[in-house]
């Protein structure tokens, strides 16, 4: 039964594809742990109730991106009409990135929404923490 994309998830969060799971790439296991799976091609978006800005979330191929044989995880914003395109190896890192850089260059409520975020559930906006989307990625 093929899942029905896109769907909503706690904390604002929109998935709109799951992406497939690597586990038969030789020698590679950051796809993967006991307690979480990270699908390349996985995409979701969080919108910033207080600026409306949408924040697109991406996990990619680490190879491709970095010639690392880790997921790289990239969100992308337009931030004080500019594009803003971050991409790192952790997801906690990419949403500071993008923090630092609205913090820097957004407008005045950008980054006072931006100095407000809690850096405790950064990891938690790419959505692949939400139970939904855990169960439909066991799924695959």
């Amino acid at each position: 039964q093929k899942s029905k994309l896109p769907f909503k998830v706690q904390g604002g969060i929109t998935v709109k594809e799951l992406g497939c799971l690597l586990v038969e790439k030789e020698g590679i296991v950051a796809f993967h742990t006991p307690s979480s799976l990270i699908p390349i091609g996985f995409k979701s978006e969080w919108m910033d109730s207080a600026t409306g800005l949408v924040y697109e979330c991406e996990v990619q191929d680490g190879q491709d991106v970095f010639e690392d044989p880790k997921p790289a995880y990239q969100v992308s914003v337009q931030v004080g009409g500019k594009l803003r395109n971050v991409v790192t190896t952790s997801m906690v890192e990419s949403w500071k990135s993008v923090q630092a850089s609205q913090t820097k260059h957004g407008t005045a409520e950008e980054k006072a929404a931006a100095e407000g975020w809690d850096a405790a559930k950064l990891e938690g906006r790419f959505g692949l923490t939400a139970k939904e989307v855990r169960k439909r990625l066991e799924g695959l």
